[in-house]
C-alpha cells in the first residue's frame, strides 16, 4: 500500500485568480490627485443642491442632505490621509541616521 503525502490546498489569491500586488499601482501621489477630484465634484454637487434648494427650486431636501454629508465625509477622509502623511514625514524626519 502506497501512502500519498498531503499537498498544500492552493492559496485563495491563486483560486480567484487575483495577484497580491495590483499590476496598475500607481504612485500615491496621482491616487491623492484622484481623491481631491472627485471631493471636489462632491463638494461642486453639494453647494448646487443648497443653492437649489434656498432659492426655491423643487429640490429633494433628502437628497441636498445626503449630498451635503457625502461632502463631508469625503473632506474629512481626506484630512485624515493628509494628517497620516504628515505624521508619517516627521516619523521620517525623526529617525537618526
Amino acid at each position: 500500500m502506497e501512502i500519498q503525502g498531503i499537498t498544500a490546498p492552493p492559496r485563495a489569491a491563486q483560486l480567484f485568480g487575483v495577484s497580491p500586488t495590483p499590476e496598475s499601482a500607481g504612485d500615491f501621489g496621482k491616487l491623492f490627485a484622484d481623491l481631491i477630484s472627485k471631493l471636489s465634484a462632491l463638494q461642486a454637487d453639494a453647494d448646487r443642491l443648497a443653492a437649489g434648494l434656498a432659492a426655491g427650486e423643487a429640490v429633494d431636501i433628502h437628497e441636498v442632505m445626503l449630498a451635503l454629508e457625502k461632502a463631508s465625509l469625503g473632506l474629512q477622509l481626506a484630512l485624515q490621509v493628509r494628517n497620516k502623511v504628515v505624521e508619517a514625514y516627521q516619523e521620517i524626519m525623526r529617525m537618526q541616521i
